[in-house]
């Protein structure tokens, strides 16, 4: 956490999102991943050049997109932030404001220090 990269909301989902596909089946596939998040396969290019960028995800052109040790260490680390703040806000937002999304952007707020504080509270 020494070198603490500012992600956005829209990182943090789709880090999330391509944890939870690489649990499944290692690769994971652009066309995949655009049906998963319900967004177009252009944008999907686009956030992979800048997760790749950021060091977290490898692509080679047609090949699958594979996380960076970095990467898999941040998406597994924000899942567990997730999951905390999930456990706090999901009964209070209102389901017209899409719970995930709220806590995507929380997430992006909130500082690495402050979140590892909140979600060890939670796990105590």
């Amino acid at each position: 956490m020494a070198n603490e990269l500012k992600l956005s909301a829209s990182h943090i989902k789709y880090l999330l999102v391509m944890k939870k596909m690489s649990e499944s089946n290692k690769e994971i596939k652009s066309q995949e991943l655009a049906k998963n998040l319900g967004v177009t396969k252009p944008s999907v290019h686009s956030m992979i050049n800048i997760l790749s960028k950021m060091n977290l995800v490898k692509k080679d052109n047609r090949a699958p997109v594979f996380f960076t040790s970095e990467g898999l260490e941040t998406a597994k680390r924000y899942s567990e932030y997730y999951q905390a703040i999930s456990l706090i806000f999901t009964d209070y937002i209102s389901k017209e404001y899409c719970p995930e999304t709220v806590i995507y952007y929380i997430l992006a707020e909130l500082s690495d220090n402050s979140l590892e504080q909140i979600r060890c509270k939670i796990i105590m």
